[in-house]
């Protein structure tokens, strides 16, 4: 106490008390959030597209890094331009639905987080989005390969992007078989 040590003036203890106090907090906090296990979600056999994205990020998130985890929203939202409709009316920019699939894929993030601008996209992705069981449609396969390759104005992706989503793609491929909602792997 005879340092000459300045103190805290909201709570009164000495800085380094203070400074001890938060980082054992901070460390503490770090523990429970590894140590809580993430709530699983649980999905019907033949869940839509924008929920099954949702539910298989959550799976696998605390156990990647952060490119991976790019990765794993890029490929996903690529995805989800394909995984509609094709009778879908009023469709939204691919541009949108891209944004809001790469925001909505975070297991922190809800729909209600979702801007003004791209709430409408979100719900009008849960109403007119494909099952997961339709990637087993050649068509939808087709377009979900073309979605992976290819960069939203056509041209064809760098390959370390379509790398990168290929392997999201197949990773969720893996998963849809494990819930059920897939027999095979349609891009075998």
């Amino acid at each position: 106490m005879r340092r000459g040590e300045a103190f805290h003036v909201r709570t009164g203890p000495p800085e380094s008390e203070y400074r001890a106090a938060q980082a054992a907090q901070v460390a503490r906090d770090a523990e429970e959030e590894e140590a809580a296990p993430p709530t699983p979600v649980v999905l019907p056999g033949d869940a839509l597209w924008p929920a099954f994205s949702r539910a298989y990020p959550g799976v696998r998130w605390r156990t990647l890094a952060g490119k991976s985890r790019e990765g794993i929203a890029d490929g996903l939202a690529a995805v989800a331009i394909a995984m509609v409709s094709p009778d879908a009316p009023e469709r939204p920019a691919p541009l949108d639905v891209r944004a809001v699939m790469r925001w909505i894929v975070v297991p922190d993030h809800t729909p209600d987080d979702l801007s003004a601008e791209l709430l409408p996209v979100w719900e009008w992705l849960e109403k007119n989005a494909l099952p997961v069981s339709a990637l087993e449609d050649p068509a939808v396969a087709r377009e979900v390969r073309y979605r992976v390759t290819y960069k939203l104005d056509g041209g064809p992706a760098g390959a370390e992007t379509v790398k990168r989503r290929r392997r999201a793609l197949q990773g969720a491929v893996a998963y849809a078989r494990e819930i059920g909602a897939l027999t095979g792997d349609p891009f075998a």
